[in-house]
């Protein structure tokens, strides 16, 4: 750009026109963007075994279970219904009411004491 000044400018306006119109970078080329790449389709959905996931294309798929699964579950169905299969039970702690093994523990007690233990003053609520 400063290639070729004149010793002396008479009209800095007129020099800088010049210039501009005359020595301007020839204009870069558009990089062309590339295209966005399309969405894949789904065209077919493939069942799948709830259980063992194995899908329909080896082996028959019935209301969402293959039959060696299905088996094993009228099996389950019907040892729970003869009474070989305990499946009510449940532990202690799912319970709504804990079992009497567990203490009932009061928090802001505890907190007062945990407080008291690592020197610091009581809670004034």
């Amino acid at each position: 750009m400063t290639d070729g000044l004149p010793a002396t400018v008479n009209n800095p306006g007129g020099l800088a026109r010049n210039r501009l119109e005359n020595r301007m970078p020839p204009k870069k080329a558009k990089i062309r963007q590339k295209a966005a790449p399309r969405r894949a389709r789904v065209t077919r959905a493939v069942m799948a075994c709830m259980s063992c996931d194995a899908d329909e294309r080896t082996t028959e798929i019935r209301g969402g279970m293959c039959p060696d699964c299905r088996a094993e579950y009228e099996a389950a169905v019907a040892a729970e219904e003869a009474g070989l299969l305990d499946v009510g039970y449940v532990p202690d702690t799912f319970l709504a009411a804990p079992n009497a093994v567990y203490e009932v523990v009061n928090v802001p007690r505890r907190a007062a004491e945990v407080r008291a233990a690592a020197g610091l003053p009581p809670r004034t609520e």
